[in-house]
Formats: structure tokens, C-alpha cells, sequence
């Protein structure tokens, strides 16, 4: 665990910003988590584990670099932030065919134009 570390300050990716790595003074293991089973994991304090499923209604941050739109042909190089709801596979299932439940969380707004990809 001694060699985490956080980076803060990556706004802009197409400039050299005063982007901070920060070595992680202190790491909090999971009470189960368990140096001999990688499958325990080192899960961070407040968030739930990978395989929790996420309820249809409830509201979802998404942030990146990506697309603002499926038309931009770059991404885009600021830091972006969509508020999306969670919505039911099947909704995303018959917009898009290859959408894997597995792989995939169907998130959007129907009021809005708004995806992830936003």
C-alpha cells in the first residue's frame, strides 16, 4: 500500500497544469481485506463493493475527458460533469443492442439530452 497515490488538479489534459501527485500518507484497509487473497481487495472507505447493483431512479456522477456529443470527431480536453439517473436495463437494451448489463450501468435522462457520453 505504500506506493498509492492520488493525483489532483488534472483539469485540462491538453496543458501542463499544476497537476499534484500526492504519495497517500495513510492507507485504511477494508476490515476483511486480507494481504494473502487478492480477492478481498483493497475497497476505499464509502463506496461499495464492484459488484453492488445500482437502484433505477437514483442519481449518478459521471465525469471525464470524453465526447461532448456521438457527432464531435475529438474529446474533449477539459474536465467534464454529467448528472445522469440510473434508468432500467431494458431501456438501454433496446436503444442500444450491444449494451452489456455486465459491463455497463444504463444511466441517462429521458427529459433531457443528456448521456454519458456527455
Amino acid at each position: 500500500m505504500r506506493s498509492m497515490k492520488v493525483t489532483l488538479g488534472a483539469h485540462d489534459i491538453s496543458i501542463q497544469e499544476t497537476q499534484q501527485i500526492i504519495p497517500v500518507a495513510e492507507a485504511i484497509p477494508h476490515p476483511a481485506y486480507n494481504p494473502q487473497d487478492s480477492s478481498t481487495g483493497k475497497e476505499a472507505k464509502g463506496l461499495t463493493p464492484a459488484n453492488t447493483q445500482v437502484k433505477v431512479g437514483n442519481v449518478c456522477y459521471l465525469t471525464g475527458w470524453g465526447k461532448k456529443s456521438l457527432q464531435d470527431t475529438k474529446r474533449n480536453t477539459l474536465l467534464q460533469e454529467a448528472v445522469l439517473i440510473i434508468q432500467d436495463d431494458q431501456k438501454c437494451k433496446q436503444l442500444f443492442r450491444r449494451y452489456s448489463k455486465t459491463m455497463q450501468i444504463c444511466a441517462g435522462d429521458p427529459k433531457k439530452v443528456q448521456a454519458p457520453f456527455k
